[in-house]
């Protein structure tokens, strides 16, 4: 996340767990394509900056995408995955998905590929787009693809102590955790990459 002074925030749940999914996802994709196996959809990974200063990074893609937005089936945004919020310290296994009226059928897709996967509790409710009080899905870099009508699908673990603090280390990730959503992200992925329509 930066420094202040001589204060390290590391960010690792905020959001290198994010960078760290997106990475890995994209080398598995590679890795089939390579082999020869190739998804019907191409996919564009990015890694945007300036999350914090604004949705900085993501808006200056929108407004400058190097594929018009109309022919975008939709943006799977992961941000902060590694960790474990409040409600869930007994039961870890579970992601939060957040979307809006236009990213019901990505968050179907979703829910369809954990349950032949890797079986996390999905939220039913709280963390929606309209009554959530933290206003968590107007935060992060999707909110300007679904400005823009591209479906989005937000794929997070939720807020902990450790949120914007220079307490957010690596030693307090949950690794666990983290690689079973990263195996719904990818999950969730192939499927929209392969569906017979758009």
């Amino acid at each position: 996340m930066g420094a202040e002074g001589k204060r390290v925030f590391y960010g690792a749940d905020d959001n290198a767990s994010g960078t760290a999914t997106i990475l890995s996802v994209s080398a598995v994709f590679d890795s089939l394509r390579q082999a020869g196996v190739k998804t019907r959809r191409s996919m564009l990974f990015v890694l945007f900056s300036g999350e914090e200063g604004g949705l900085l990074g993501s808006s200056y893609f929108v407004y400058n995408s190097p594929i018009p937005l109309p022919q975008l089936v939709g943006d799977l945004n992961v941000d902060m995955v590694g960790r474990v919020d409040d409600a869930h310290r007994k039961k870890p296994d579970y992601c939060y998905l957040l979307t809006n009226k236009e990213g019901q059928k990505l968050r179907q897709i979703a829910e369809q590929a954990n349950a032949q996967s890797v079986k996390l509790a999905i939220n039913e409710g709280g963390y929606d787009t309209v009554s959530d009080p933290e206003q968590f899905f107007y935060r992060s870099d999707h909110y300007n693809f679904a400005k823009k009508g591209v479906p989005a699908l937000f794929f997070t673990n939720g807020s902990h102590i450790d949120y914007h603090k220079i307490t957010d280390t690596a030693d307090r990730i949950n690794y666990e955790a983290l690689a079973k959503r990263a195996t719904l992200v990818f999950q969730t992925a192939w499927v929209l990459a392969n569906q017979d329509e758009r």
